[in-house]
């Protein structure tokens, strides 16, 4: 075998060893930031049920037409913000576990075309 053919196949099972290194690295940030990524939204799902929970026993305590209309209103308005508030954030977390799977793929995708 020559020298040159022994050099490419040195070279070419480096880069597969280090894209499957690559790989890997991106598949463990990937599981991690998964498994956070529900973790935080089974949390706003429990906020939300206690909220709502508790806007419906307000609910039986109310004498009339205008304060039931009134505690509706209010409620709409605090959900209504803090969906916004949880899609920020769920956003947010996906944006930046985007950005931490791809630092592996472009470290490596660098060192290939070098």
């Amino acid at each position: 075998m020559s020298q040159s053919k022994f050099a490419r196949q040195a070279e070419k099972r480096i880069t597969e060893l280090e894209t499957n290194k690559a790989a890997g690295e991106v598949y463990a940030k990937f599981a991690s930031g998964a498994v956070e990524f529900h973790r935080q939204w089974i949390e706003m799902i429990r906020a939300n049920t206690n909220t709502t929970l508790d806007f419906v026993h307000e609910v039986l305590g109310v004498k009339s037409p205008s304060a039931f209309v009134e505690l509706s209103a209010e409620h709409a308005r605090k959900q209504a913000e803090a969906f916004a508030e949880q899609a920020r954030h769920l956003t947010g977390m996906t944006q930046k576990l985007t950005t931490d799977m791809a630092a592996p793929m472009q470290a490596g995708m660098k060192h290939v075309f070098q």
